[in-house]
């Protein structure tokens, strides 16, 4: 069954999906440029080509072989469905308010995650009057802020609590 991610907010972003290295991969792409190589000038068309008004897709793009199948159940019940990476290279990176301590987590040590709201609230928008002033000016707008903690239980069932500081991908089927 794969990983559970509950939270009353998930920011979902896109990601471009990124090959694995170089050495020994497969490159679809460049596969695919070899595959039609051409070692003296053609006056003809090729034979799998058909006439069309755009050109044809050559670039496509490896899925990322650091990620997890999970699943992200939102606040208002949607799930999504997908590959759940984070930056590549990049483990999620867990702030233990009680060691006062970051704690980097591999993805791939993460059983399950699950988020839990502190507070929730319009914050008031301001800005500096100037470009090196320590002076605030509020602008009379407001925009929703939120804080929520966050609860990982390792695949070797221990839990950690704290705040989260890494985006999350999802990559699903039907898109990014």
């Amino acid at each position: 069954m794969p990983p559970t991610i509950k939270t009353s907010y998930v920011p979902v972003f896109i990601a471009a999906a990124l090959g694995a290295g170089w050495a020994g991969a497969a490159d679809p792409t460049m596969d695919w440029l070899m595959g039609r190589a051409a070692t003296a000038p053609t006056t003809r068309a090729a034979d799998d080509a058909a006439p069309t008004s755009r050109p044809a897709e050559v670039l496509v793009e490896p899925r990322r072989i650091d990620g997890r199948v999970g699943r992200v159940i939102l606040s208002d019940g949607t799930e999504i469905v997908g590959v759940v990476t984070t930056t590549p290279g990049k483990p999620i990176r867990l702030w233990d308010e009680a060691e006062t301590s970051y704690k980097d987590v591999p993805l791939n040590l993460i059983a399950s995650m699950g988020a839990r709201m502190l507070w929730e609230r319009l914050q008031p928008e301001w800005h500096f009057i100037d470009s090196g002033s320590d002076i605030k000016e509020y602008t009379g707008k407001f925009y929703p802020a939120r804080e929520l903690t966050y609860e990982l239980t390792l695949v070797n069932r221990q839990t950690l609590t704290g705040g989260v500081v890494a985006p999350l991908y999802v990559e699903t089927d039907a898109g990014k």
